[in-house]
């Protein structure tokens, strides 16, 4: 049986990117997404201003009913690239 759940709450933002995220888990601000990691205002922006690095980071805990089961994780409005891991391991890289 197909269970679909939002998983957009509890997410860690992080201004820039590093290899150690990748890793460990580290703290950052508290955001539920869709999440803006710069505002900007309506009339006139720098487009410098958002093409930078973010990383957002959550723990989705294993619960029991996941055994025998594939279980997937959709992003949807991503702007421009990508890198979707593990703590186990980096599974896919996209842009």
């Amino acid at each position: 049986m197909r269970v679909v759940s939002s998983f957009n709450e509890s997410w860690t933002f992080h201004e820039g990117f590093s290899d150690s995220f990748i890793r460990e888990f580290r703290t950052g601000i508290l955001v539920t997404l869709p999440h803006n990691a710069v505002e900007l205002p309506f009339n006139y922006f720098d487009e410098a201003a958002f093409q930078r690095a973010f990383c957002y980071q959550a723990k989705l805990a294993w619960r029991p009913d996941f055994s025998g089961c594939e279980v997937a994780l959709v992003f949807d409005g991503v702007v421009r690239q990508r890198n979707q891991g593990t703590s186990a391991e980096f599974t896919n890289e996209a842009v």
